[in-house]
């Protein structure tokens, strides 16, 4: 049975105004209280204290107003005109409010931002408050936190005001990030010194064409978008205001219903998995949060003794398979992804993919196409080499549609279809970022590898002979298009 693994490389876009931003709060980390005042008035009574990142208020007598206990810092430069981004994180003891504002430090404290009044509880929570300084400029105002008045310890902590030059936008969330059609797609971003409303776009294409989702959001805003029946693994969004625009740094990816391998999140049990211990003494455990975990207690130099496996997968003839899978180690190792036959006592060299994992979760994909219709299919991770801890969720190999691509994906194909020597082709090959950065391929057993002549470039890692070069998004600072 033969495999032939076709590695999609996918350049990564940002696109955006240059923002040059300056951090105004000086020691917002709380390294020690050099910079801040803390101020008890009337007849309150407290201390302030700063330990691991965060300054802690305690309020022994909370008084009769707010600004009876206060938290400053003074001497910030805010200037007429420009736009300025409020950040801190902050708790509580017990549910209570506090207040905050950027406010003139003499006469009769004018805020120059929103005096707002935060409700807050025992959940350390982030606030946001971007605000235009419309009073004449002062390089003598404060931030100034309002304590008193009512009961409760406050802990505050990451406290920043950032002057914003120029206007930005910036995608902050979008998750998940592999659905199905009908599934929902939660888009959150942030905007900066940027009047509304925004529209948002989606490209199916890798940024080829972009069709509008909603041309009327709010400049800092999150939306559903429910994945529609186009399935495609390079979909992008774009937010755009009149001037500028930003696209996701990652791709979604929209996939068929489906998956052919049975019990992927492991549920609590072994149940269609199995694991060859052969050699080697290890510890198998299930977390609550799915996934499995094997411990391998005696080191070993072989990558072959340690075999976790599923076999009887369903495959169909020139139908082209995607295989998920999350992995993390406990140092960096490596594992070996095969997917061969299992009634043949020595099956012919397969396609194989080679994956270094490392301390970080990491989501891993490979793309295969079957050359047989068969019921017998064997997927094998094989883990044996080194003492070590590694942990599997997710595994998914879902069948992609035939259409796949389609003419809405406009690429190159490059071929080297003789495989005589370890000579590739680089020509016009331009990447930033690369779909399977971790991945080594092989070919019947021998080991492919090739570099761009670019030495800045990431290696590029391909099987078969075949590239598939996705086009790159034309990036412009001016006004977008109008799609």
């Amino acid at each position: 049975m033969q495999f032939c693994l076709i590695c999609i490389f996918i350049l990564a876009h940002t696109v955006s105004a240059a923002n040059s931003a300056v951090e105004l709060i000086k020691n917002g980390s709380f390294e020690n209280d050099s910079h801040w005042n803390l101020a008890i008035n009337g007849d309150a009574a407290g201390k302030g204290a700063t330990a691991n990142g965060i300054y802690t208020i305690s309020v022994k007598n909370h008084g009769t107003e707010g600004w009876f206990i206060q938290l400053t810092q003074n001497d910030l430069p805010i200037k007429k005109d420009f736009y300025y981004t409020f950040t801190l994180e902050v708790s509580s003891s017990i549910p209570r409010t506090i207040v905050t504002s950027i406010c003139k430090n003499s006469d009769d404290y004018l805020p120059y931002s929103k005096r707002d009044t935060l409700t807050i509880d025992t959940v350390m929570k982030r606030y946001e408050q971007t605000f235009q300084m419309l009073q004449p400029s002062d390089s003598t105002a404060r931030v100034e936190f309002n304590l008193g008045k009512y009961p409760g310890d406050v802990k505050i902590r990451s406290i920043s005001l950032i002057e914003v030059r120029e206007p930005s936008i910036t995608f902050t969330r979008i998750e998940p990030r592999i659905v199905v059609s009908g599934d929902p797609v939660k888009l959150i971003w942030r905007s900066l010194a940027l009047k509304g409303p925004l529209k948002l776009n989606i490209s199916y294409d890798n940024g080829v064409s972009w069709s509008v989702i909603d041309s009327n959001l709010s400049v800092t805003d999150s939306t559903s978008w429910i994945a529609e029946k186009i399935l495609s693994p390079w979909c992008y969004f774009k937010l755009s205001s009149s001037t500028i625009s930003a696209i996701s740094d990652y791709s979604l990816q929209i996939v068929p219903n489906g998956d052919n391998i049975e019990n992927g999140s492991f549920s609590g049990k072994l149940s269609h998995w199995t694991i060859n211990h052969n050699q080697v003494d290890s510890i198998v455990r299930f977390p609550s949060d799915s996934g499995i975990v094997l411990s391998k207690n005696n080191p070993t130099d072989s990558i072959k003794v340690l075999i976790l496996s599923q076999k009887s997968i369903q495959l169909q003839v020139k139908k082209s398979y995607d295989l998920f899978f999350t992995c993390y180690s406990s140092t960096q190792s490596t594992v070996k992804v095969v997917l061969s036959s299992c009634i043949h006592k020595n099956p012919p060299p397969v396609d194989t993919a080679v994956f270094v994992v490392s301390e970080k979760a990491t989501r891993f994909q490979v793309r295969f196409i079957s050359q047989k219709t068969q019921s017998d299919g064997l997927l094998e991770f094989h883990l044996g080499a080194g003492k070590n801890i590694i942990s599997f969720k997710d595994i998914s190999l879902i069948t992609l549609p035939d259409t796949l691509h389609s003419n809405r994906i406009t690429y190159k194909t490059l071929y080297n279809t003789e495989f005589k020597s370890n000579s590739y082709i680089t020509k016009d090959i331009s990447c930033c970022h690369l779909k399977y950065p971790h991945a080594t391929f092989n070919l019947a057993g021998r080991k492919i590898n090739s570099h761009l002549s670019d030495s800045n470039m990431d290696r590029v890692r391909k099987s078969c002979g075949v590239i598939i070069v996705v086009p790159k998004i034309h990036q412009s600072r001016k006004t977008p298009d109008q799609n």
